[in-house]
């Protein structure tokens, strides 16, 4: 019913460690939030996505609060336990 977010931390990877953002809009269109081409290419070939943009992207964690900024966004979330699926 609204938008989603989903935060991709990438400790290891091909291109060393990354952090990516999708943003998944009320009317469906998801965009791709990466902080290059490449990754962005790399993210888009496992995913799909309607629009990619290539902005800075940084996560900053502090215990189970991350600090988010990728382009226009600006998020802070605090992690918790994963439930039962």
């Amino acid at each position: 019913s609204g938008t989603r977010l989903v935060v991709g931390h990438w400790p290891r990877s091909p291109f060393g460690a990354f952090s990516d953002v999708m943003v998944e809009h009320r009317d469906g269109e998801r965009v791709l939030l990466a902080p290059s081409r490449r990754i962005a290419d790399f993210v888009a070939a496992t995913y799909r996505f309607d629009r990619i943009q290539v902005v800075p992207v940084t996560v900053t964690a502090a215990g189970d609060t991350w600090l988010v900024e990728a382009g226009p966004l600006r998020l802070r979330l605090r992690t918790g336990r994963r439930s039962a699926l």
